[in-house]
């Protein structure tokens, strides 16, 4: 009996995974199953030509450190159980079935793609620009290549939500440009940051300081940016927002005390000396809803006005939310940046909940034959890249005990029998070419890399 099920075995067929997205998840889920499961062959597909996602495209330029997760992802591509497909848009150039039918397991991991709306009057005017656009603009992804934000006519910026992508922006914004010239933020973004007016930025949030989503990181960053002034709450506010709660835990805390030290310094600081300075303010309990156009200027917008709220238990359980008051505010402001999250976007046969905007999925699965999801379109665009290395890895281990179940049993070809659909695929060896040409571009500039932007370019590159 024992050398019956040792015979079955060695007979089992070699599993072939299939990842659709080669950004952080895709490349964690990848990283971790290899090393559960040695024998696992795996297909890397991604509809740039290039990989790495929002370590490349939504990481911010003065933070490099965070993009040393580069490191592992390379790891992944040059591993020889690896094989990498740019240029392969899955359910358009590639349909998911063909997936499903050729591997034993799929794991999308393809991110978000679109933005959540504020769903106001004036919305769509040009000057109300996604935080997800701008962010992928200065970085260097090619769907906003041509973007040109008008920075040179603005001089009053309004950020909707308080996250980490908006201080990244309002950093982006303020910072001197000896501060971004040596990053990897394209040239293009550079030459637009030189001719840039802003002299006040707003980050405006529906909530209270307590419910505030950035971390004492990014917010201390602002504060520290030269040249550049904090502007004091209104005491009453400031009275308001900390009212809303007795006591808090001690990551709060320090956010709290850091932004009363420097509140205190803005009301002591000499008027005269401030009115050389950037600013920027946190404006809290505010909900936007209208944005009018400026009727002197099609660029720009002219007035955000804005609903100002108070703090409710939501549901009872602690948890807070806001009621409006009935109270307007109108703001003058030339530019307005929406930064309330993004949301993903279904695929052909695959469940999705449009509420939340994810797969749903139990431990990463999908389905029971084989299809998983990992990363924000499985759980929402939350956490940083640390929190998606541990939801792709609980991914990949769901992965591997079907597979010693023996759930994902039977043999597969993979992407042997996909050559049709995979004639224009960007490898892994080709990406690296464009990456040295990168390389050798940064080096010229003394920056790390000087990133290609436009899609046609990166392949001209890539298939030299």
């Amino acid at each position: 009996m024992i050398r019956s099920v040792r015979h079955l075995s060695t007979l089992r067929s070699t599993p072939r995974v299939a990842v659709v997205g080669a950004g952080p998840a895709g490349f964690y889920t990848a990283h971790r199953l290899l090393k559960l499961q040695p024998d696992t062959k795996i297909d890397l597909f991604e509809s740039l030509p290039v990989p790495y996602g929002l370590a490349r495209h939504g990481v911010a330029p003065d933070h490099p450190e965070v993009k040393n997760c580069q490191d592992t992802f390379d790891e992944v591509g040059n591993d020889p159980r690896v094989q990498f497909f740019g240029n392969v848009t899955v359910g358009d150039t590639l349909p998911v079935s063909k997936l499903r039918d050729n591997y034993n397991a799929v794991v999308l991991s393809y991110g978000t793609h679109t933005d959540r709306k504020l769903g106001i009057p004036g919305e769509d005017l040009p000057g109300v620009i996604s935080a997800r656009t701008f962010v992928n603009w200065y970085n260097g992804h090619p769907e906003h290549e041509s973007l040109n934000p008008p920075l040179h006519k603005a001089e009053t910026v309004t950020i909707v939500g308080n996250g980490n992508v908006a201080l990244d922006i309002a950093r982006i914004l303020l910072s001197p440009l000896d501060h971004l010239k040596s990053t990897d933020i394209t040239q293009q973004a550079y030459e637009t940051l030189k001719t840039s007016k802003v002299k006040r930025v707003r980050i405006m949030a529906r909530r209270g300081l307590l419910e505030s989503a950035f971390t004492i990181k990014e917010i201390r960053e602002l504060f520290k940016l030269p040249d550049t002034g904090f502007v004091a709450f209104p005491h009453t506010k400031w009275d308001d927002v900390l009212a809303a709660h007795k006591s808090y835990k001690r990551p709060l805390s320090r956010i709290v005390k850091l932004i009363e030290e420097y509140n205190l310094k803005a009301k002591q600081r000499d008027p005269a000396h401030a009115s050389t300075l950037k600013q920027w303010s946190l404006d809290y309990l505010l909900s936007p809803k209208e944005v009018i156009a400026n009727p002197d200027d099609p660029e720009l917008v002219k007035t955000l006005i804005a609903t100002e709220n108070k703090l409710v238990s939501a549901d009872g359980s602690g948890r807070i939310g806001v009621e409006p008051t009935g109270v307007t505010e109108s703001f003058d402001t030339d530019l307005i940046f929406t930064s309330i999250g993004y949301a993903s976007t279904p695929l052909e046969g695959i469940p999705f909940d449009d509420r939340k905007s994810v797969i749903p999925s139990s431990r990463g699965r999908v389905t029971d034959n084989g299809v998983y999801a990992a990363g924000w379109v499985k759980n929402g665009p939350t956490g940083v890249i640390a929190t998606t290395m541990a939801d792709s890895f609980d991914t990949a281990q769901a992965i591997s005990d079907d597979i010693t179940a023996g759930k994902l049993d039977g043999a597969k070809s993979g992407s042997d029998n996909l050559t049709q659909y995979l004639e224009d695929a960007i490898s892994w060896d080709q990406w690296k070419k464009l990456e040295a040409h990168e390389h050798s571009q940064g080096d010229a500039a003394g920056k790390p890399r000087e990133k290609v932007n436009n899609v046609a370019k990166m392949l001209e590159i890539a298939r030299q």
